[in-house]
């Protein structure tokens, strides 16, 4: 019987020097490019405050306070937000752990300063309203479908953008990153099968089931057949930009894009600066809580892994139910 783990007559020997370099290589391919982009950002921001200090910040022998002492100074010059300040830290942490360093951040030269930090730069966060389901209908029946006896692409467009992005509860990046191969139809509506996503760091792909609506006028798998059908779109991307000479143009849409429709549909004119592109999945999140259905139902469609980060859109739909003020007798 062949020893079947030696190798083979032709396979090539790696070296130490090129197992490490692979090893690394597949590390790096953990996290997403984004992620990457900004740890590394954030590493060459510390290693060059360190060397202009003339310390080496791989062989400090008390790391945890160099990091204390970086943080403070990041957060005094007051022209960065605390999570860009946190997320600097978890790109040195990142870089130490790679190369065997351990860098506590639990230490209370580490931990205090980024509570004082936090409590010196706390603001209200820029969050964008929610569209509610109601504000939705009312976007929807506001967008001019024909015009001089003709059809707008881009009012059918924006509408089934409209629609999807609020049922499915999308992220930007994810809706513009939607192919026509994605779906798949059934007699219930549709599965669309997203093949990248924040959510899916791995990789393997998240579906989410769009069901029919009860009103043909606001029902998003309607509207997206009807959208698929005037457009003549039968491979790439969804939804592409539309001329002003109602002709399509077959590319992508970007995320800002998404976030522009959202705007121009609006209705209240006075208001337009507080949604975006994310109204639609917080919408979604937020009527789905005042509607009391389950937080586990929720996740599934969001695609959120943690509840945290859905607790707080959930805790704004629902602001107003059971609340004690109003049981007072006002």
């Amino acid at each position: 019987m062949k020893n079947e783990i030696c190798p083979k007559k032709n396979h090539e020997i790696l070296s130490t020097q090129q197992l490490v370099e692979l090893a690394f290589d597949f590390a790096s391919k953990s996290s997403s490019v984004n992620t990457r982009r900004t740890y590394k950002f954030g590493w060459q921001s510390f290693s060059t405050w360190c060397n202009v200090r003339g310390v080496d910040p791989l062989h400090s022998e008390n790391k945890e306070a160099l990091v204390a002492f970086y943080v403070s100074e990041k957060a005094a010059g007051k022209h960065l937000k605390i999570s860009s300040i946190t997320c600097y830290i978890s790109a040195i942490r990142d870089y130490y752990q790679d190369r065997g360093v351990i860098l506590n951040l639990q230490h209370p030269s580490i931990k205090k300063v980024l509570k004082g930090v936090r409590k010196s730069m706390l603001k209200r966060p820029n969050q964008k309203e929610p569209l509610y389901v109601e504000q939705i209908k009312e976007m929807v029946e506001a967008i001019p479908i024909e015009m001089n006896g003709q059809r707008r692409l881009i009012g059918i467009r924006d509408r089934a953008i409209l629609l999807l992005g609020f049922a499915g509860a999308f992220r930007r990046s994810e809706l513009v990153r939607v192919k026509i191969e994605d779906l798949t139809f059934t007699r219930d509506g549709f599965v669309i099968l997203l093949q990248k996503s924040k959510s899916d760091q791995e990789g393997e792909g998240i579906e989410k089931a769009i069901p029919y609506g009860a009103n043909p006028i606001t029902c998003p798998v309607r509207s997206v057949k009807d959208w698929i059908e005037a457009s003549k779109i039968q491979s790439g991307p969804l939804f592409c930009p539309v001329n002003r000479h109602n002709q399509l143009i077959p590319k992508q849409l970007t995320d800002r894009s998404i976030a522009n429709i959202v705007k121009r549909s609006f209705t209240e004119e006075d208001k337009v600066a507080c949604v975006s592109g994310h109204s639609l999945r917080a919408g979604f999140v937020t009527t789905a809580a005042r509607k009391k259905v389950p937080e586990h139902l929720i996740m599934k469609q969001t695609g959120h892994k943690c509840s945290d980060n859905l607790k707080r859109y959930i805790r704004l739909g629902t602001r107003f139910d059971e609340n004690a003020a109003a049981l007072v007798g006002l």
